[in-house]
């Protein structure tokens, strides 16, 4: 009896490698004397990973991210969100003005002051007590 493993798609030769030695074994102890072959065929016909898989999401470390990766996934946020900054800044409780100010300093100090901005979940609570 003669068996050929064919690996799935994604599959890189070290992992081929582990799969195959665990079929073989597998069909050798149920079938004695078969034929057990592979055919790997990801090197030669299937998808490379190429640019050093820059394209791959978690991929990179933070030391291969330079200022303008950085730079542009910033301004790529802010197309996306043209109130990102704001709403980050929000929802850090950076609270400026107003009576309730409890840290001691003057709001006019304060480098995040951001009159006005406040987070929803702030804004629908005021609303339910009123």
């Amino acid at each position: 009896m003669r068996f050929l493993f064919v690996h799935g798609t994604g599959v890189r030769r070290d992992r081929h490698d582990t799969l195959f030695a665990l079929v073989r074994e597998r069909l050798a102890d149920r079938f004695p004397g078969a034929a057990v072959d592979s055919c790997f065929w990801g090197e030669r016909f299937g998808a490379a990973l190429g640019s050093g898989g820059r394209s791959v999401p978690g991929l990179r470390t933070a030391a291969d991210t330079d200022a303008a990766d950085t730079e542009t996934a910033e301004w790529g946020l802010l197309l996306a969100d043209p109130l990102c900054e704001l709403r980050v800044l929000a929802e850090a409780g950076w609270d400026t003005g107003g009576p309730g100010h409890t840290d001691g300093h003057d709001a006019a100090d304060d480098p995040f002051a951001m009159p006005g901005a406040r987070p929803a979940g702030t804004r629908v609570l005021g609303l339910l007590h009123r």
